[in-house]
């Protein structure tokens, strides 16, 4: 993507991603939405995360307690890990990989 796509052609700001960044507090009303899915999926699926940054970390636990499958996509254990019903180990594309074909 070139460069001039990424700033806002208005104000000349860089334009973010529907993502939250290090640092940035999540609104109220977008945590309360995410609740909501979290209780009604039936499985959660966490890729490369370490499990250690809240209220993030948190969001496996609120979909476990009410009755979702974990998997957990990771090199290395997490403080979480204990609580998954599937752990693979290894690099996300191998291991997504490796899901999508029932391994």
């Amino acid at each position: 993507m070139p460069l001039e796509e990424l700033k806002c052609p208005e104000c000349d700001a860089w334009k973010r991603p529907d993502i939250v960044w290090f640092g940035d507090a999540l609104f109220h009303d977008v945590l309360g939405r995410v609740q909501r899915v979290l209780t009604a999926c039936d499985l959660l699926v966490s890729v490369g995360t370490s499990a250690a940054v809240y209220p993030a970390a948190q969001m496996p636990l609120i979909a476990k307690q009410a009755g979702a499958k974990l998997v957990e996509i990771n090199p290395e254990e997490t403080p979480l890990s204990r609580f998954y019903d599937q752990v693979m180990r290894g690099p996300a594309t191998q291991m997504l990989a490796e899901l999508c074909r029932g391994v």
